[in-house]
């Protein structure tokens, strides 16, 4: 079993397209090696972005305010 950790990616408010194909690759390796999707947000408003990707499946959100 091997969890998988996604990082987000943002620019001027908004989640970044790789970041919701990340959670898509990330969801699909987590589930062939049996682990759990791990996502990293790091923003400035990390609630926004976190409640966003919340909703693609991920197990575990980690998030880091600056």
């Amino acid at each position: 079993m091997s969890d998988v950790l996604a990082v987000t990616e943002h620019r001027r408010g908004e989640l970044r397209d790789v970041s919701l194909e990340m959670i898509s690759a990330g969801r699909e390796l987590a589930d062939e090696t049996g682990g759990d999707l791990h996502l990293a947000v790091i923003s400035g408003d990390v609630d926004t972005y976190a409640d966003e990707v919340n909703r693609e499946g991920v197990d575990a959100i980690h998030t880091v305010e600056y």
